[in-house]
This record gives structure tokens, sequence and C-alpha cells, in this order.
């Protein structure tokens, strides 16, 4: 794989004067001398891209280290093989300005800006090409490849050290956000502990990829999707009002995530990450997709419509007029989806969900229900419809409604 740089935008080169002009007004008080020496050496340029074959023609004369083009994240042992040949992979592609602030995995400003300028820094070189030459050695040992890659993370990508008293980054994965960068320093927050090679093997991490449960901060949070936090890369993870129930006053959560990838005909298109907050709900999830005609929006659908019990107990008793009571879920597909997931259903966890509780809201009447309709909107329903049904819902409803209430009300009669 080579970097076509010729096939980069204006608006990619404006992503990259952005992104490096932010950290550019805070780097000098906070990187490691050996870091702002190696930007000047590998002479990055605020307003473009950096071109690959031009910094190797840099890296070459200085440590004998060379930029390997790669598509995105890749297994340890190519990585790795990679580092002990002086290669150091990096992908080509740059987040959107819509992705400023979040994106789903690290992308070229954190690969080249982050790494690439202690790769002019020969005694970090040696370090690299000694980790790699280790853990190629023992590359089956699943252990030791643990511990090495620890020993990576909390180094190479989210390492502090001390110049002259001072604790300063070194670490690509901070060095390459602002808002990182100042939080480790600056935040009372963050524990930073003297260099201690066991106490760095017995700490383990969460790597930025797409795993089973994710740990982070809700950055942002509506009753569709929510915006997860983790190492500083922001994680868009769609979720149902089941889960939004449970996580809506939470600062930090844990979900169970599902990737979907779309495709359009027999070509990848994208993905999406579908995030639950109990293991039962991701289950049945799974069980719904699997029945052809519910794509991932109608499982997300229906799981806003019916709590878990709700669900498994209508298609355990084949209650067929409550599952096509859901908006997208016709007789027909209700029959289907009764008829292939029965005996399924029946073998899940008889952990239920509790009953969605109403919540009191400080937000006004018609602050609730804006929200409501940006969710439904969000959904893929039509604006004058949902405006329609969250009319009839005010014009029955005798007690005040929560949020929660008028999305499910509405979900019912879209």
């Amino acid at each position: 794989m080579i970097q076509e740089y010729d096939k980069y935008k204006e608006e990619d080169h404006e992503v990259w004067s952005i992104l490096y002009s932010r950290i550019m007004e805070i780097l000098p008080l906070y990187a490691s001398q050996a870091f702002l020496d190696g930007l000047k050496l590998v002479g990055f340029e605020s307003d473009k891209i950096p071109n690959f074959d031009e910094s190797n023609n840099k890296l070459s004369t200085l440590t004998g280290w060379k930029i390997y083009a790669v598509p995105g994240l890749i297994d340890n042992k190519p990585f790795f093989e990679h580092l002990s040949n002086k290669e150091f992979p990096a992908t080509t592609w740059l987040r959107q300005k819509s992705q400023l602030d979040y994106l789903q995995e690290p992308d070229m400003f954190h690969d080249v800006f982050g790494h690439i300028p202690l790769l002019s820094n020969a005694p970090f070189v040696k370090y690299l090409e000694e980790l790699a030459r280790i853990t190629l050695k023992y590359i089956d040992n699943d252990w030791i490849i643990e511990i090495v890659s620890r020993l990576y993370w909390y180094t190479v990508e989210f390492g502090l050290i001390r110049e002259n008293g001072n604790l300063k980054v070194y670490g690509a994965g901070i060095l390459s956000s602002s808002g990182e960068t100042q939080y480790s320093i600056d935040s009372h927050i963050p524990k930073r502990h003297d260099f201690n090679i066991q106490k760095i093997f017995d700490t383990p991490y969460i790597k930025d990829k797409y795993q089973e449960q994710y740990f982070g901060q809700l950055v942002e949070i509506s009753p569709t999707k929510v915006i997860l936090d983790h190492s500083n890369i922001g994680f868009e993870v769609q979720i149902s009002l089941q889960t939004y129930d449970q996580i809506k006053t939470l600062k930090e959560c844990k979900l169970y995530t599902y990737l979907h990838i779309k495709k359009e005909g027999q070509n990848f298109s994208g993905y999406e990450l579908y995030g639950f907050s109990d293991i039962q709900e991701k289950s049945i999830f799974e069980l719904l997709i699997s029945v052809s005609g519910i794509g991932s929006n109608t499982a997300r659908i229906i799981l806003s419509s019916m709590t878990y019990s709700d669900l498994k107990n209508s298609i355990v008793y084949e209650d067929e007029k409550s599952i096509s009571s859901v908006k997208g879920i016709g007789p027909k597909t209700a029959k289907r989806l009764i008829l292939e997931l029965k005996d399924k259903v029946m073998k899940l966890d008889t952990g239920d969900m509790s009953e969605i509780n109403t919540s009191n809201h400080n937000n006004s009447h018609n602050n609730l229900k804006n929200e409501a309709l940006n969710a439904l909107m969000s959904l893929g329903f039509n604006r004058n419809t949902i405006l329609k049904a969250l009319e009839v819902i005010d014009k029955k409803s005798i007690e005040p409604l929560s949020l929660e209430d008028y999305i499910k009300n509405a979900l019912k009669m879209l």
C-alpha cells in the first residue's frame, strides 16, 4: 500500500491544519524536548498533510527508519515485524471536519504527528527495535505478548517523562490531542506513577479496537446514540431507549457492543456500532437481526418500543399483536420472528430488565417534545408525521410525560 497523496482534497489539508494549529498552541509547554526537537527535524508543515516519501527521506538520514503505509489498525505480529524492520505502520486516512473532536479509530494525525517525530531520536527507535525483537521471539506466547503490549502502551502511546524536574509528555496517544495533553499534566484526576516495569506488567489496558465491552466517559448522550470517550477516541454508539434509560444520568458507563458492517451490494460502505447496557439486550438484538427482513435499525426500534422481558414473553407466548404494533413490523414479519426465534429466545438467561421508569425532567414540555422529535427523526421517521403523533399523545395523556414516554408512545403510532 502507498500513500496516494494526490487524492487528498482541500478539506483534508484544512483538517490537518486545524488539528496542527490546535496542538501547536500548547505543545511547547507540555511536550518533551526530544519530541519538539524531532518535530523540527521531520519538518511537518502546518497547512498541508505530510508526504510520506518526503518524511522518509529525512528519517532515513537520521535513524534509518521509514513510515510504512497501512489501511488502519493491524495485528500484533505484522505490527512488530514492521518495527523490527525499522518501519512504523501509519494509516493514510484523515478524519473529516465533522469528526474533529472524535473519531472511530486512530487516524493519520495520531499515527504521523504523534509518532513520527520521535523516530528521529536514536535512543527511542532503539527501544522500539528491542521491543519488537522480544515480541517476535515470543509471538506465540499470549502472556508475553500481553505484557509487552502493556509496556508499549504506557510508554510509546501514553508515556510521561521528567525533564529538569518538570513532567513532560512524549506518548503519541497524548500528544496527538490538545485536550489529552493538557489533561495528562494539569488535571488532578489521573494517577501518575514513576516508571516501574512490574507495575506496568500488572496493569491492563483497553486497546483502541472494537471489543465486547467499552469503559469510558459519556461525552454526549441522546435517546438514540452516545459519544463514548475511550483513551481520547470518541466512539459513536447507537443505542435503544432501554439502554438510554439505564445510562442517561451516568458520567461513565460500560456498553456491550455489536459492530454492524454496512454494504451496498457486495461493497463495504461503512459501519455502525450498537451498544447495550446489559448482555440480555445485546443477545436478543443479535437474534432479531438474524431474522430475514429485520435490520439493525429495525431491531433497535423494537428494543426501544418493548422491554427485554416484554419482547421475550411476546415471542415465547406467540403474541403477534404486540410485536406487530411496532413500527416496521407487520403481521407476517411478526409471525416469522416468532417462528424463527421462539426456541432460541427460550434458551436466553431468565434475568429480565426492569421496566422503564418514567423520570421527572427539569426540561420544559416543549423541550421534551423537541428532543423526542429529533430522536424519532434520527430513526428515519417523517417530521410532520411525528408532530401529529406527538399532538395525539398530548391530548390523550393525563399525567406529565417523560421523554421516553413520548418516544415509546410515538413509535406505536408511526
